[in-house]
């Protein structure tokens, strides 16, 4: 799928990086399975996981194979090929993937309500200090898409743009001290710990807000 044909486009999202993951995700590309079986002892989050699974079956097979979430943290996931998606556990209910779906060529998987633990600020989000740079036109399959780790800074600042009701139960989230990974487009961005947080009203209605938040650089992009 070449980039430019999508209407969900230019989002960026979060998705906290929690413990207690049991099951599997799996593609299934003809002959091929490729399955990410989280660690039930250690953490991860729906990000990680989700774009393991498909750089791995992109790998494995040489299908086009992408994934990404719309502008309200609803996953999506894309193949060239005849593909099949299996799920259990809490990585099921967790991504909100299928048990098992059988999608043509070219169909896109798209999640009826959000991934869990997720942050996709409903008039979007700036990222200051992001360690990667991203250029893209074509499909990944064609070999487009280049990125680059820029470590330069290891705080970095984000503001999510909201309504203010929304903003209190997302303040409460970012300010404990819990991890996050950020995606763009599908691309793995950075993982963060987040800290301070400040909410302050934003624009003339009184019934939006930004929500502030600094966070230590854990991990960079393609780490």
């Amino acid at each position: 799928m070449a980039f430019g044909t999508r209407a969900d486009e230019g989002v960026v999202g979060m998705a906290q990086v929690v413990d207690g993951w049991t099951g599997y995700v799996r593609i299934v590309i003809g002959l091929n399975t490729t399955t990410i079986t989280p660690s039930t002892t250690s953490t991860d989050s729906a990000i990680r996981i989700v774009l393991a699974l498909v750089a791995n079956a992109a790998r494995e097979t040489g299908a086009d194979v992408q994934a990404w979430a719309d502008s309200t943290g609803k996953l999506r996931i894309y193949s060239g090929s005849t593909w099949r998606l299996v799920s259990s556990g809490t990585t099921k209910d967790r991504l909100m993937t299928p048990a098992s779906d059988v999608l043509s060529a070219g169909v896109t998987w798209e999640a009826s309500t959000a991934h869990a633990n997720g942050y996709y600020p409903a008039r979007g989000m700036a990222i200051r200090g992001a360690p990667a740079a991203f250029t893209s036109s074509l499909s990944s399959g064609e070999g487009a898409y280049a990125g680059a780790n820029v470590l330069g800074t290891s705080s970095i600042s984000f503001t999510g743009y909201e309504t203010i009701s929304n903003q209190w139960t997302d303040e409460l989230a970012m300010s404990d001290g819990s991890t996050w990974d950020v995606w763009r487009d599908g691309f793995y961005v950075l993982r963060a710990r987040m800290g301070r947080t400040t909410r302050a009203r934003w624009g003339a209605l009184g019934s939006e807000a930004t929500l502030r938040f600094q966070g230590d650089l854990v991990r960079g992009g393609f780490a």
